[in-house]
């Protein structure tokens, strides 16, 4: 009885710690940003996913191991040797700001996932480059 207990408790302990990412990542529009989830390595034969939105529930995945690899600007690249996720977003805009997710496939409702904000602000370099595009069209 006792070692069945210990072995729940371990797998509660694994479960919590199955998935995470930074929290918050600053980029400039055009940038490129590059989102390492690092997952437990009893994961490592799962199909892993990024996916957009707020709620976890109903976020949009993007691109997934398990098939679609690359989606516009997006990679996704299991180093499973390392136990982590390495997602690329390249050519960052203003309308990627968001709340995206890395998740692990489980079943619908079981996913292991955690969440990160990606916010992509306007770069000093453009702005000033701007009434020096403009001009040129003059």
């Amino acid at each position: 009885f006792f070692f069945s207990h210990h072995h729940v408790t371990l797998q509660v302990f694994v479960g919590g710690l199955a998935i995470e990412v930074q929290k918050l990542f600053n980029v400039k529009n055009g940038q490129q940003a590059s989102i390492t989830c690092k997952y437990d390595r009893y994961y490592k034969d799962y199909v892993k996913y990024w996916c957009r939105g707020y709620y976890r529930n109903s976020c949009s995945v993007v691109v997934t191991t398990s098939g679609k690899l690359q989606q516009g600007s997006v990679t996704i690249k299991d180093e499973r040797d390392r136990s982590e996720i390495l997602v690329t977003i390249s050519d960052l805009k203003l309308e990627d700001s968001n709340w995206y997710w890395c998740g692990i496939e489980i079943s619908q409702w079981r996913d292991k996932m955690d969440y990160t904000k990606i916010n992509v602000t306007e770069g000093k370099l453009s702005i000033m480059n701007l009434p020096v595009l403009s001009h040129n069209y003059y």
